[in-house]
């Protein structure tokens, strides 16, 4: 039944093309008020994806850079801990 729902609405827009002409916006009417603000929502989601993926990272090479520090400050630790002599003879 599904499959022939599917079959009669896509013959209906195939052999009625006037009733699947895009609008403005999809057809990209130069000048169109509504295309243009389109675009101007389309690049402001754009650039909010794009500052918080450069947030995430931004936090990650943050972490790294400490994590690195971190773990050269230990090895500096551990190597002068191991250089003294803790026997008391």
């Amino acid at each position: 039944m599904k499959r022939l729902a599917a079959i009669a609405g896509l013959s209906f827009a195939l052999l009625s093309p006037t009733h699947v002409w895009a609008c403005a916006v999809c057809f990209g009417a130069k000048g169109d008020p509504q295309t243009e603000s389109l675009n101007m929502a389309i690049l402001t989601l754009l650039g909010t994806t794009y500052t918080l993926f450069a947030g995430m990272i931004a936090a990650g090479f943050l972490l790294w850079r400490r994590a690195k520090k971190l773990a050269a400050a230990e090895a500096a630790d551990r190597g002068s801990v191991e250089g003294l002599d803790v026997h008391h003879g």
